[in-house]
């Protein structure tokens, strides 16, 4: 059904399966997924009420953003897209290493989605993930807002690190 948040989900596969980055990105924000999760670590680590880092965050955030974009459009075309100018190798191959449990989705399989409306109309699409070989499962939060059009937008996974509780296995 148009408007509800499972239909979302099935746009986002369409985006998917037609290499489309940007009908996936309308749907996912990636800049908002990567502000929620640099501030969360930011204000559960030490470095909190440190000045120079909270002024350091600032700058690295736009490369992250950039960097992770640069990688998804990879990702769903299948191809190397044509390098942001605005960032450096360096960053690219950083947010590769940082990035590359998450990467080898296909060892990855999901057991279970739920989805949860609120009264606050945020919808957390709960999944449960498991790698098949050893057992092991997580589940990750997936939250989204309604946007104007009545479809919804993925801009947080509050526990994302959840997948680095699974060992997967590169062979």
């Amino acid at each position: 059904m148009p408007r509800t948040p499972a239909y979302t989900l099935t746009l986002i596969k369409k985006g998917i399966d037609a290499k489309d980055p940007a009908a996936v990105f309308k749907q996912v924000n990636i800049d908002a997924i990567v502000d929620n999760a640099v501030d969360r670590e930011l204000k559960d680590s030490k470095a909190a009420n440190d000045p120079l880092a909270r002024s350091l965050v600032k700058l690295l955030k736009p490369v992250a953003k950039s960097a992770l974009k640069e990688l998804a459009v990879q990702e769903i075309t299948g191809q190397d897209s044509t390098p942001d100018p605005t960032i450096t190798d360096g960053a690219v191959s950083a947010l590769q290493d940082l990035t590359a449990s998450y990467k080898d989705q296909d060892k990855l399989k999901v057991k279970d989605l739920n989805i949860h409306v609120d009264k606050d109309n945020i919808c957390t699409y709960t999944v449960s993930l498991e790698n098949p070989k050893t057992g092991q499962s997580t589940k990750i939060d997936l939250l989204a807002r309604q946007l104007d059009d009545g479809t919804w937008e993925i801009y947080d996974i509050p526990n994302i690190t959840n997948i680095r509780d699974i060992k997967i296995d590169s062979n």
